[in-house]
């Protein structure tokens, strides 16, 4: 199970694992969900700064959403290229997408609360 977690103290979106290994008391979950888990692509944690967004789209639609993606931009430009970065003709980010495991419409209504822009790539 995992978790969509908006931090604007830190300014901060990311993508949590609620499960420990061998864990399953509600407790160990809710302390695994504070933990920032390696991004098994491109290594350090799953966690992305507001202001690194470069947009976000849901696919095929909001309405019947399978994949959410974003793009940022302070991954190291070296791994912009891994996964299907390397399809990117923009190269100006990393590409990421994950599973639309949550309401598609609550999730946009966070992004944009906190300023990130769908489909509008900033300059």
């Amino acid at each position: 199970r995992s978790r969509v977690v908006f931090d604007d103290k830190a300014k901060r979106f990311s993508i949590r694992d609620l499960y420990k290994e061998g864990s399953w008391s509600y407790a160990d979950k809710f302390e695994s969900a504070r933990e920032r888990p390696k991004n098994y692509v491109v290594g350090g944690s799953s966690g992305w700064e507001y202001d690194s967004f470069v947009n976000y789209d849901f696919f095929p639609s909001v309405d019947l959403p399978v994949l959410v993606y974003f793009k940022e931009d302070k991954t190291p430009r070296r791994k912009w290229t891994v996964g299907p970065g390397k399809y990117d003709a923009r190269d100006n980010g990393m590409v990421h997408f994950f599973p639309a495991f949550c309401d598609s419409y609550q999730l946009k209504r966070e992004f944009e609360k906190r300023g990130l822009d769908e489909r509008k790539p900033k300059e």
